[in-house]
């Protein structure tokens, strides 16, 4: 699970990732990130001129398929139950892994994981 600077952990079961970088998604499902090549605002005119104007970085199968479930609805807990209908034991431990996954998204800019507090359970009365 990633770790904010302060050094506390923060639980993102109840986060809802948002997608900061397109996508192109082949015809066997793997997903290719378009991450642009340059991310300064002073830089962003050369972006638009250039032949590639990305880097398209290739997700392997359970990666293809945590990115296809981010839908801005869904939160990183439902992606996680969806996972384990889908592989199974393939993706064990799966906490660990799709933790390690997004917050690898989240410090390389790829992906935001803002809390989604309306959607957390409450504890019961």
């Amino acid at each position: 699970m990633p770790k904010p600077s302060n050094g506390a952990t923060r639980n993102i079961a109840f986060c809802v990732p948002r997608p900061r970088v397109g996508q192109e998604v082949a015809e066997d499902g793997t997903v290719w990130l378009l991450v642009p090549r340059f991310r300064s605002r002073w830089m962003q005119w050369l972006q638009k001129r250039l032949r590639k104007p990305h880097i398209k970085v290739k997700l392997d199968e359970l990666g293809s398929a945590v990115w296809r479930l981010i839908d801005e609805r869904r939160t990183v807990h439902e992606i996680g139950r969806e996972l384990e209908a889908r592989f199974g034991e393939r993706i064990a431990p799966l906490e660990q892994r799709l933790g390690t996954f997004l917050g690898m998204l989240r410090r390389t800019e790829l992906l935001e994981l803002p809390a989604a507090e309306a959607q957390q359970p409450t504890e019961p009365s």
